[in-house]
């Protein structure tokens, strides 16, 4: 499974050039969660040496397919595989971008991680299938929330799913070519780079 996180986080830190020496594979948790298929687990340490402990940890269905998953044979992939595929990159993509912002000194809301976290499993879909319409219709039109969500939790993720969305529909035109593709790239590691409150206004008009 590791080795598969490896390669998930490795393709979010070409995306964004962003390298650090803090691997997600070194923070996935040995415990299932007992009630999420997936979560970042937070918790903060000594107020005085101002520590945060991190972690990855996925339930025990999709470990155990994450154990096997290998991107060699995508397009065979069950609706399962796919499944745990969208929770690890999700997950590594929260890891990632809390890790960014505290880097920077900087609090980063559970909006915008889920934020992150829809626009990089559409880009991972994207890469490896090549197929704007059936991944925009996956991860944007069929989707279903968990029922372990909380009425906050999913108030959340719609809110965040609408607003990647959004975004993605409006630069659909830049995934034709590869030049195009290339310039939303560009945009993508600015949006990265910009704070919460930059991020969601008006003015960037997401």
């Amino acid at each position: 499974m590791k080795s598969l996180i490896a390669k998930i986080d490795a393709a979010l830190g070409s995306i964004y050039e962003i390298d650090t020496s803090i691997k997600s594979s070194d923070y996935v948790s040995d415990q299932n969660h007992p009630k999420k298929q997936g979560a970042l687990l937070i918790r903060e340490g000594s107020p005085e040496l101002k520590e945060i402990e991190v972690a990855i940890a996925f339930n025990k269905q999709i470990r155990s397919v994450l154990d096997e998953l290998s991107t060699d044979n995508f397009s065979s992939w069950s609706l399962s595989q796919n499944q745990a595929f969208s929770v690890a990159t999700e997950e590594i993509s929260h890891f990632r971008c809390f890790i960014f912002h505290a880097e920077q000194s900087r609090a980063v809301s559970q909006l915008e991680l889920e934020f992150q976290g829809e626009i990089d499993k559409f880009l991972l879909f994207y890469l490896l299938a090549q197929n704007f319409e059936s991944i925009y219709s996956q991860l944007f039109e069929s989707f279903s929330l968990s029922v372990e969500l909380t009425e906050e939790e999913q108030e959340r993720y719609r809110a965040a799913n609408r607003l990647a969305r959004e975004f993605i529909l409006k630069h659909r035109p830049q995934f034709t070519t590869s030049e195009k593709f290339s310039d939303l790239l560009k945009n993508l590691r600015a949006l990265y780079r910009m704070s919460p409150q930059d991020k969601f206004s008006l003015k960037q008009r997401l």
